[in-house]
């Protein structure tokens, strides 16, 4: 049976407690727990039943209880939830799976599921519109939108974030890995895909994305932090997480952040990841730019080209239709009502010629943006 979850109340006189255990156990200041009813085997034994499939609430609860008593965590966790818009905790259940499939190395995966395909036309003469999103959408969805010119459609795609874990591992493994893929998850701004462009080239890619809010580094340290204190907490020793704790202080505090970044990128394998994906957002980078182009090119600059020849038209037809009425009688109450026509004909030329220079400006920008991909994905080294 699951114990009675904390309210925030509850949490922060939890918070208070833990901090005066800290001073008398001479902490300096950490916090620090009181004994876990928790018997170290517990910890060590295979925490999932089942090897593929959604999370049980058997296996959810057991580790939420035990995560409920870290304060560092219990924030995390309900920080998460706030950004999914949950309402309780024990909702991320959810989004929580396991695995029996995942790359031998990998103990756990944070990702996004697509659940839904929006799709609205374009008119031939529009710029490529703000994407709009549905009104009612399920709590923790992001939405994301590509164009594809052929059709002149815009697709809207929903995603929900889920958390996998391996299947075989055991539940203190669990517990340090559900918060390791909790914190990229906690740091992750959804709708944002980073543009190659804005990195000098794939090494600064890969400094700058390892230390970015919910990277992999802050990921490891806030996964170690917690290795850290529930190994204090339960009397568990640590043993497969010894080369990462190696990085921190028996108080959890980073000793050697260098080092820990390049047993992350080196011994971890996350400096060729971060290169294949530097490699991937070139490639989609540029085919967005060759879509876009295309787009203006051809749908938006012919239908532009196609109104104003319509509407220059009908200036030349109004034109002398006018000169010849004021010729014949110039007191002709219908000439102020062409005049007017007239008018607004030249104010639709004008703004379409508004409209054309804007959509050649957008296409010297994506050549700039496709040429620049292509030269970089050209360059092997990036």
């Amino acid at each position: 049976m699951s114990k009675k979850r904390l309210t925030l109340h509850d949490f922060w006189l939890k918070i208070s407690l833990f901090s005066c255990i800290g001073t008398l156990g001479g902490f300096d200041g950490e916090i620090a727990f009181a004994q876990s009813a928790t018997h170290p085997s517990e910890l060590r034994r295979n925490w999932a039943s089942e090897s593929h499939g959604p999370i049980r609430s058997s296996e959810w609860d057991r580790i939420v209880d035990i995560m409920d008593d870290d304060p560092e965590v219990f924030i995390l966790l309900d920080e998460v939830r706030s950004k999914l818009g949950l309402s309780h905790i024990s909702d991320l259940q959810r989004i929580i799976s396991v695995s029996s499939t995942l790359e031998p190395r990998v103990q756990g995966l944070y990702s996004h599921q697509e659940s839904r395909t929006l799709k609205a036309h374009i008119e031939p003469t529009s710029a490529i519109p703000a994407t709009v999103l549905p009104e009612h959408r399920e709590p923790g969805t992001s939405a994301t939108r590509t164009i594809t010119s052929d059709l002149i459609e815009e697709t809207i795609t929903e995603k929900t974030p889920s958390i996998c874990i391996r299947n075989g591992l055991d539940t203190f493994e669990a517990i340090s890995t559900l918060v390791h893929e909790l914190k990229h998850l906690h740091g992750d701004e959804f709708t944002v895909t980073e543009d190659p462009l804005d990195f000098q080239n794939k090494e600064d890619y890969v400094a700058r994305i390892l230390e970015a809010p919910g990277g992999e580094l802050e990921s490891f340290v806030t996964q170690a932090r917690a290795i850290i204190r529930l190994s204090q907490k339960t009397g568990v020793p640590i043993t497969h997480e010894r080369k990462l704790v190696s990085f921190f202080d028996t108080s959890g505090t980073l000793k050697d952040r260098e080092g820990l970044k390049q047993y992350i990128l080196d011994d971890l394998g996350y400096r060729e990841r971060l290169s294949q994906d530097y490699h991937s957002l070139l490639s989609s980078g540029a085919s967005s730019a060759q879509t876009r182009l295309s787009y203006h090119r051809t749908h938006l600059a012919s239908g532009i080209q196609e109104n104003l020849d319509r509407h220059r038209q009908a200036e030349a037809s109004l034109l002398p239709y006018i000169q010849s009425m004021k010729l014949r009688n110039p007191l002709d109450p219908r000439i102020a009502a062409y005049e007017d026509q007239l008018k607004r004909t030249r104010a639709t030329i004008y703004h379409y010629q508004l409209k054309q220079q804007q959509n050649e400006s957008e296409i010297r920008k994506q050549l700039g943006r496709l040429q620049s991909y292509q030269d970089r994905l050209a360059n092997r080294s990036f």
